[in-house]
């Protein structure tokens, strides 16, 4: 008997539980890039090109002060239409480079958002965008394998559409970069960035 009304209790509990969470009626979407890829600027040659257009880099790259070349990183997703409201969005990504022993300084990369329209081109390079965050990558440790970047705000704004994201080093364009800095965060077809949504009930209108 005090078995059966464990078990019963316990019963009781979860479906407490369940209905809770019906009555908070959140839900959460994991969406991944349409869209993902590198585009590359040498300054010194006015040569811009996308150098991927699955992988995402955020790097520099400079041994001889002529090749010095910049690479940006760009993640586009096609957002749900939803009549709930947006709680939270995160994006999260992967990191992924070699660990070198010399001693270097960590890099920062800066993350913003622009209107996307899932194709990943040279226009993206420099389009206006809305600066979010910034995080540090360090060359001396292992790569972080869950960078988690709040972007509640952006994909609030975005209001359904379409949005994209952009990372790229602090220092690019106009700080110095010696010898090499950066990483990469994979693409679209190896642990690809996500973007997680959790969506609640819309506040109804003060009358």
């Amino acid at each position: 008997m005090r078995i059966l009304r464990v078990s019963l209790a316990f019963a009781i509990a979860l479906a407490l539980v369940a209905a809770t969470q019906a009555m908070a009626g959140t839900a959460v979407m994991t969406l991944t890039p349409k869209a993902a890829g590198t585009v590359t600027r040498f300054p010194n040659f006015n040569l811009l090109y996308v150098q991927s257009d699955s992988d995402v880099y955020s790097t520099c790259f400079n041994t001889t002060g002529e090749n010095l070349e910049f690479r940006r990183g760009f993640m586009e997703y096609r957002l749900p239409v939803s009549p709930r409201v947006v709680v939270r969005a995160t994006l999260t990504l992967t990191e992924t480079r070699a660990v070198i022993t010399t001693p270097v300084p960590p890099d920062v990369h800066e993350v913003s958002a622009y209107p996307a329209d899932l194709v990943v081109t040279t226009t993206d390079y420099d389009t206006p965008t809305q600066n979010i965050t910034t995080f540090e990558t360090d060359a001396n440790e292992e790569p972080n394998p869950h960078v988690a970047i709040d972007v509640t705000d952006a994909v609030q704004q975005a209001k359904g559409r379409q949005i994209g994201f952009r990372i790229k080093l602090q220092i690019d364009p106009d700080g110095p970069c010696v010898n090499f800095a950066g990483s990469g965060f994979n693409g679209l077809f190896n642990n690809p960035p996500t973007l997680e949504i959790e969506f609640g009930h819309a506040q109804a209108s003060p009358n």
